[in-house]
């Protein structure tokens, strides 16, 4: 959601929260985005990733929107 498409930009990561929010229990399920948001609200959402790993995906993502 977060990303940018070629038919739309992408969304901030606030209102990519509330779209999940607004879709809990119907496209996603509750549980799961209740801990998604809370990760993401308290900064933990990426915690567990070593910096290698950061920087692979933000590596994959760059390449991606170059191409």
């Amino acid at each position: 959601m977060t990303e940018d498409r070629p038919y739309r930009r992408g969304l901030s990561p606030r209102a990519a929260c509330d779209e999940l929010r607004r879709h809990a229990g119907t496209q996603f399920f509750p549980d799961v985005v209740n801990a998604f948001v809370q990760l993401h609200d308290t900064g933990r959402l990426w915690e567990e990733f070593t910096r290698e790993e950061l920087d692979l995906y933000v590596k994959r993502n760059d390449l991606a929107s170059a191409a």
